[in-house]
């Protein structure tokens, strides 16, 4: 994980989560590093930034 990732007695956190971005030029989800994650994202969403789910579907589809 990107730093700061230890606390004051050097003791490092757990990795629980990363925000990686999808970089249309190289096509790869990329953190803030800029280290390619595209091999541990398998999925995609659609570029908007308000979408709905119809969570009684089944399975669960965009509405």
């Amino acid at each position: 994980m990107p730093a700061p990732n230890a606390n004051i007695k050097r003791v490092n956190a757990p990795e629980t989560g990363l925000i990686v971005k999808f970089d249309p030029a190289t096509g790869q989800w990329r953190d803030e590093l800029g280290r390619d994650w595209s091999n541990q994202v398998m999925f995609s969403l659609p570029d908007r930034d308000v979408f709905v789910v119809d969570a009684n579907a089944n399975p669960p589809a965009q509405a």
